[in-house]
């Protein structure tokens, strides 16, 4: 039950939190100059969606992942483990990134309402 009520908070916190931070009257808030860059024509908040650049950083965070695993399972002091922990936290963090945009590019055009 722990569990799964980890996986209910992660999805709050991804769909809700993030949803709210890319709202206008939020980035008005709290960012004001944020709004107004976007509105210029430049390259600013803007996402150049390039498909191997993403599946590097899928990749990146895999390796890092993998690596903070193995590190962890074969500890035999304290820094190990945290030099582990932080390598898994590094490709948690490009998993969090890369894998949901992956996802959404990949998907069917009916799917994502395209």
């Amino acid at each position: 039950m722990m569990a799964a009520m980890g996986g209910v908070l992660f999805g709050y916190d991804i769909g809700i939190s993030g949803g709210v931070t890319s709202m206008g009257l939020f980035l008005k808030k709290f960012f004001p100059g944020v709004p107004n860059k976007m509105n210029e024509d430049s390259n600013y908040c803007k996402f150049d969606s390039d498909f191997h650049v993403l599946v590097t950083s899928i990749l990146v965070g895999g390796v890092a992942f993998l690596a903070g695993s193995a590190l962890g399972g074969a500890a035999h002091n304290v820094y190990m483990l945290i030099f582990g922990r932080v390598l898994l936290g590094i490709g948690v963090g490009f998993a969090n990134q890369s894998v949901p945009l992956y996802l959404s590019e990949i998907a069917l055009a009916k799917y994502r309402g395209g």
